[in-house]
């Protein structure tokens, strides 16, 4: 499978979800970032092992083959690392079995990253689409509430307890 993107649509979905990848202990090799063709579209997913999952679509130029449904992952610190690298240009992302190579349009250079067995790495598309909304509002509300909440809330007392003293 061969799919083309520029470096800007790769940045800028990698900046959703490699929040995931890229937490504040530092960058997890383990990490993955698991990218889902499906109906000719791609969308890219985030991997944590401490974390919950996130996804963005990807813009692409081209898919081909365009109706073949498949997945495969990338090292999610290393690929990171690399195009922040390269220079602005396309990139062509060649996928096999075992590996992913990418290309940059105007370098002789090629990168190959090792690609994991995608079916380790969930898919929850039924649980999100079965799921009901409870409520809706501005996230940074929320985290705000959240902050104001947690000058009261005691980090020196066992929570297994039931006591209330």
């Amino acid at each position: 499978m061969i799919i083309s993107t520029t470096k800007q649509d790769l940045q800028n979905t990698l900046a959703v979800v490699g929040l995931t990848v890229n937490s504040a202990e530092g960058v997890d090799l383990a990490s993955q970032f698991v990218f889902r063709v499906k109906e000719g579209s791609v969308l890219v997913v985030a991997f944590n092992k401490n974390r919950l999952s996130s996804v963005s679509p990807l813009a692409v130029s081209k898919i081909d083959p365009s109706n073949e449904e498949t997945s495969f992952t990338v090292e999610g610190a290393r690929f990171s690392k690399w195009l922040s690298a390269v220079p602005d240009s396309n990139i062509t992302l060649t996928v096999t079995e075992t590996a992913v190579t990418a290309i940059v349009d105007g370098l002789d250079a090629v990168m190959e990253f090792r690609s994991f067995e995608p079916v380790n790495y969930p898919y929850w598309d039924e649980e999100i689409s079965s799921s009901t909304e409870l409520i809706k509002g501005d996230p940074r509300r929320f985290i705000g509430i959240l902050n104001h909440l947690r000058a009261f809330a005691r980090v020196d007392h066992d929570t297994t307890q039931s006591d209330l003293t």
